[in-house]
């Protein structure tokens, strides 16, 4: 009887292990289906965007970079002197000659000067060659380039051959994105730069800008982003750049990649910025030899990294970020370029890490809910499981890991809730048996009490126990028996058995069978009772 029972049991696990693994495998296929569908990304973004704002919105930028703005105050305060914008170009001979006084690094321009300011285009009039001229001296200027999707009756025109010839980044092979058109610094200009970089950045789906092609494609010739254009010459110089779709090889810098050839950008909350008013004001007190009036001074960018970009509204270079719904779109270049100086990489978790969570998570909360007995552990340790891991990809991400987040806790739910679907439909059916078969054998009250606590006594079969047996007849049966017919006797067991039954019952025993006449009840099981040889007593 014991072996038999022991099959019983490892024949329950055994199948209840199956159902493990099916549900395992479901729960993964479900997942990877959705997850590919892409109607986890939105949900996805939006936990990246909070793990940034926890964590990056007091990262300090690179020391070596500022940044240049375009103001509200710079547009009011300069408008007496340049009227309404767009500024003249000469205006900027000012800026470059102060950082050039500063011995700035480079100086970088987030603004198109793809036109000349003379409309019919036949001359250069004294603004873009004042530009020019202050571009050539300084040695040191890059200008902006974008390359755009738009298809229009300039699509897919040729670039100029001496742009190509000065600008290309022949060290560099990328077979990734093809753009249809472009707008380039006007002739003249791009001659005088001493590098160009492309500003185009292209928003994820939600609208948000989180990521930016380092090198860009035109027809058969790459040009750098303008980040690119600033940092490659630092740390790469003249050797051959590696750019594939998940990682590029700047030198011996080694930057990961989203696998669409796109580096997630690290934002940062902290920028060094100076409005291009004081700029101005500083050139001006230079050359009326009023230095001690200087609210910026040109030490202060003495070897630095500057870039000159707009952040007044109605220039229209807001970009909605992680970090703010209207940033100045020249944070962005600058955010990359820190991360690269100071290698600073997000780093995405490989494809094999996300499927092993998305199997281990689903295992450990199926698992408990299937063999433990009290469902409040069963349900409290996967859920304590999930909380442990959303906490744990806040963690990772403070040392720059991004981990699965969505699709790894909907893993969780949908487990959670497969498991329990299943283990209450079967322990219903399971109870509702239970009920039918024990009904006729055991009191009400005892029959609530197996079926309550059913998994605990299932668990316990094979095993000895101490019971008290109740075996009662009815004396002088045969007798009777010899001198009744038929109907008295059967009429005669009914009253007798129904009787004893209610007593049994009402004393909490176990009815076993009926003999002939004879009765045979037991205490003790299968509820366990102290006082069983009392309750048969009675």
């Amino acid at each position: 009887m014991i072996i038999v029972g022991q099959l019983v049991i490892n024949s329950k696990v055994k199948s209840k292990y199956i159902v493990i693994t099916l549900m395992t495998v479901f729960v993964l296929l479900c997942t990877m289906l959705l997850n590919g569908s892409g109607i986890f990304t939105r949900l996805q973004l939006s936990t990246f965007d909070h793990r940034v704002k926890t964590f990056r919105h007091d990262k300090s930028i690179h020391d070596d970079i500022s940044v240049v703005l375009i103001d509200e105050q710079s547009l009011q305060l300069l408008q007496s002197r340049f009227g309404r914008w767009p500024w003249p170009r000469s205006a900027y001979s000012d800026v470059l000659e102060f950082f050039t006084l500063a011995k700035s690094q480079t100086v970088a321009f987030d603004i198109l000067f793809t036109e000349q300011q003379d409309q019919s285009g036949i001359y250069l009039n004294s603004d873009d060659r004042i530009l020019i001229d202050k571009t050539l001296q300084a040695g040191n200027v890059v200008h902006a380039m974008q390359l755009t999707h738009i298809v229009d009756q300039t699509s897919g025109r040729a670039l100029p051959q001496s742009f190509i010839q000065q600008h290309e980044f022949r060290q560099v092979k990328y077979d990734g994105v093809d753009y249809e058109n472009y707008l380039i610094p006007f002739d003249g200009l791009y001659q005088a730069s001493h590098a160009v970089g492309n500003l185009e950045i292209e928003p994820d789906s939600d609208g948000i800008y989180r990521r930016i092609r380092l090198f860009n494609k035109y027809q058969d010739s790459v040009f750098p982003a303008i980040s690119s254009a600033l940092v490659v010459p630092l740390i790469s110089g003249d050797s051959p750049i590696k750019y594939g779709l998940n990682e590029a090889t700047f030198g011996d810098i080694h930057i990961p990649l989203d696998g669409e050839g796109k580096f997630l950008i690290n934002p940062i909350g902290l920028v060094n910025t100076v409005s291009i008013s004081s700029i101005f004001t500083a050139m001006e007190n230079i050359r009326e030899g009023k230095s001690s009036e200087l609210k910026v001074n040109t030490q202060d960018f003495e070897n630095k990294i500057i870039l000159i970009g707009a952040s007044a509204i109605g220039l229209q270079d807001a970009k909605a970020t992680a970090l703010s719904p209207a940033e100045p779109g020249v944070f962005l270049h600058a955010a990359t370029v820190s991360n690269i100086l100071e290698q600073d990489f997000l780093k995405k978790s490989s494809v094999y890490f996300d499927y092993l969570v998305m199997v281990i998570i689903p295992v450990m909360t199926i698992i408990p809910i299937m063999l433990l007995g009290r469902m409040i552990f069963a349900v409290l340790i996967p859920v304590v499981l999930s909380i442990a891991y959303f906490i744990a990809t806040y963690v990772a991400f403070s040392s720059n890991w991004v981990l699965p987040v969505v699709e790894v806790l909907f893993a969780a739910i949908f487990s959670l809730l497969l498991a329990l679907y299943f283990r209450l439909s079967t322990e219903k059916k399971r109870k509702q048996k239970i009920g039918l078969m024990l009904s006729q054998y055991v009191s009400p009250h005892v029959l609530s009490e197996v079926i309550d606590h059913f998994d605990e006594l299932n668990t316990e079969i094979g095993k000895t126990e101490n019971l008290t047996i109740l075996f009662s007849d009815i004396r002088g049966f045969t007798n009777i028996s010899e001198t009744s017919d038929a109907k008295q006797i059967v009429d005669l067991l009914n009253i007798y058995f129904s009787a004893m039954t209610d007593i049994i019952f009402e004393q909490k025993g176990t009815l076993n069978k009926f003999i002939g006449d004879a009765i045979l009840a037991f205490w003790g099981a299968p509820i366990r009772s102290e006082i069983h040889a009392d309750e048969a007593l009675a």
